[in-house]
């Protein structure tokens, strides 16, 4: 089942705010061990903004892709941006 981000957020803080166990969170929300220790290390590293829905976003075409692809392979060329 698909979480939203404020369920992701919701169930960080139950363990790194408020002390519940990932095995209670596991039990309690259903959301697996894995993407609980995952979710954490994002909430730490990045904060709230982590689980923010980024409007930025863009949708990159099919065609857009492979001549990134080809860029980076036949001219070493970067689209590396901070």
């Amino acid at each position: 089942m698909k979480r939203t981000l404020a369920e992701k957020l919701r169930c960080v803080h139950l363990h790194l705010d408020e002390g519940m166990a990932i095995k209670e969170i596991e039990q309690t929300y259903g959301l697996d061990r894995s993407a609980l220790k995952y979710y954490s290390s994002l909430y730490r590293k990045w904060g709230d903004k982590a689980f923010r829905v980024n409007v930025k976003r863009r949708k990159y075409s099919r065609q857009m892709k492979l001549e990134a692809i080809h860029d980076v392979i036949a001219n070493k060329k970067s689209y590396y941006q901070k």
